[in-house]
């Protein structure tokens, strides 16, 4: 498929190719260049929201590690923050 450059920079996406993508009026696209040639990604601006609902979801579902609250000044090696810090979590 091809499409022409207008004075003002802009190219035509064809419908079918538009359709195909899912991609409609004001969807963002992600524009990268290799070599001499241009890649265009839609652009999923939900994705955020989604990767924070997920990790979000995994947290709690996560195990808590610890029964009982540590104390200030107990070891550092049973601190709860210590511990999660170790996991990642």
């Amino acid at each position: 498929m091809k499409s022409r450059v207008d004075k003002y920079g802009r190219v035509l996406i064809p419908k079918e190719v538009r359709g195909k993508l899912k991609m409609g009026e004001g969807d963002v696209v992600d524009i990268s260049v290799k070599g001499d040639g241009l890649t265009l990604r839609r652009t999923d601006v939900d994705l955020d929201r989604r990767v924070q609902a997920w990790a979000e979801a995994v947290l709690q579902a996560a195990p808590k590690p610890f029964i009982v609250e540590v104390k200030v000044g107990d070891s550092k090696w049973l601190s709860k923050g210590y511990c999660l810090g170790k996991l990642g979590l």
